[in-house]
């Protein structure tokens, strides 16, 4: 009789989290503890109350929730979650998705909620935000714009590997007037993380 040996069952751990954070796409309509039917909602209301929406998006005159909504529900999201109570910090989006497989582009925003600014965990969350889009999107460039004068997101970026393309004036249409844009730019090459 001959003896069959069967393969152990290997429970394959989701590769976007760390022993702090945990990455979560969000699916506009997908209900879950975390994404309820009203999550982009309460999402508008925390960035609101924190003043970050003119930062998040610099000429855009996002008053509305409804506007806010009706951006973010089409676009590819993902929330970074903080491990153990899967507490939101914040959320990546992408936009000016384009192209195939071998040439895909796309521009990028990261909104992190201001009890989060400066820690590690936010780091890590753009780090495994960045490394689901190179590979899971499979992007070969990744574009990034900001205002000329937000210093800290320019050196958030440098340090997670983008590169200045420089300085594009009067972009931004802001509080009346005209702002200054910082374009930035990342490929898998020079992504400083894992892939």
């Amino acid at each position: 009789m001959e003896t069959v040996v069967e393969a152990p069952v290997v429970e394959q751990k989701w590769p976007y989290q760390s022993d702090r954070v945990h990455l979560l796409p969000y699916v506009e309509g997908s209900r879950s503890n975390v994404f309820h039917e009203d999550f982009l909602f309460l999402l508008h209301r925390q960035c609101k109350e924190e003043g970050i929406l003119e930062i998040l998006f610099p000429g855009m005159p996002f008053v509305t929730v409804a506007r806010f909504v009706a951006y973010l529900k089409d676009r590819p999201v993902l929330v970074g979650l903080i491990k153990p109570e899967s507490r939101v910090a914040g959320f990546g989006f992408l936009y000016e998705v384009e192209g195939n497989d071998e040439s895909r582009k796309a521009t990028c925003g990261f909104c992190f909620f201001k009890e989060w600014w400066g820690t590690p965990e936010i780091r890590e969350i753009s780090r495994i935000c960045l490394k689901y889009w190179f590979k899971e999107v499979k992007l070969k460039v990744l574009f990034g714009t900001t205002l000329w004068r937000n210093k800290l997101a320019v050196r958030f970026a440098k340090n997670l590997g983008f590169e200045s393309i420089g300085r594009v004036p009067k972009f931004f249409y802001k509080d009346g007037k005209l702002e200054d844009m910082h374009f930035l730019y990342l490929t898998p090459e020079n992504f400083i993380g894992e892939l």
